[in-house]
């Protein structure tokens, strides 16, 4: 069967063109991603690529407000010092590297499950290499399954991750008012998140 050539338009090559420029450019380091994609933004509505509305539909998304919220509820648990004095006495003291991340991933996950993975991780960077240091430990051989844990943590709730949130705010658009039984709760993805954590970890 034929496949029937699409052609891309002006507006079809700028993006490709923009989009394959960003890569590079966050791929070296150069400028950062938010920056990267704020300028694409701003380039695709001034061009004409991207309406108004459609250019800031992503704010209005309940899965980046959610994230933005649970930025300012992890960053003021830090601030008060309640995340560290948890998580140290959680981490406790460990003599090798395995009991050491097993003891680091448990906490870890449980608080990406409730928090967000994102800020989570971000947050527990610093706890970690303050810890591994402590116990004589690489903290190179505890950040990455630190970021592991976070990843399965995310998949246990609602707002373990933000994806969950997009899927469950495109849910709620499409079925909010006709059939709400087929959007996300809070807890409808944990039977199937806890055995997948467990068996991740």
């Amino acid at each position: 069967m034929a496949v029937a050539s699409v052609a891309l338009g002006w507006k079809g090559i700028v993006v490709a063109v923009t989009l394959g420029l960003s890569l590079i450019v966050m791929g070296m380091d150069l400028i950062g991603p938010d920056l990267v994609f704020g300028a694409l933004t701003s380039l695709y509505i001034v061009s004409g690529i991207l309406s108004t509305n459609e250019g800031a539909a992503g704010f209005s998304n309940t899965g980046v407000l959610t994230v933005l919220v649970l930025y300012i509820v992890a960053e003021g648990v830090s601030q008060t010092g309640g995340l560290d004095l948890a998580m140290n006495f959680m981490l406790g003291k460990a003599s090798t590297v395995f009991w050491a991340q097993v003891r680091m991933m448990i906490p870890v996950m449980i608080a990406s499950a409730f928090l967000n993975n994102t800020p989570i991780c971000a947050l527990m960077i610093p706890i970690l290499i303050s810890w591994g240091r402590r116990c004589g430990i690489s903290p190179k051989k505890l950040l990455l399954p630190m970021s592991f844990a976070t990843v399965l943590g995310g998949t246990v709730t609602l707002i373990g991750t933000s994806t969950n949130l997009v899927v469950s705010g495109l849910q709620e658009k499409k079925y909010g008012d006709s059939d709400p039984s087929k959007v996300f709760q809070f807890f409808t993805i944990t039977p199937y998140g806890i055995p997948y954590a467990v068996w991740g970890k």
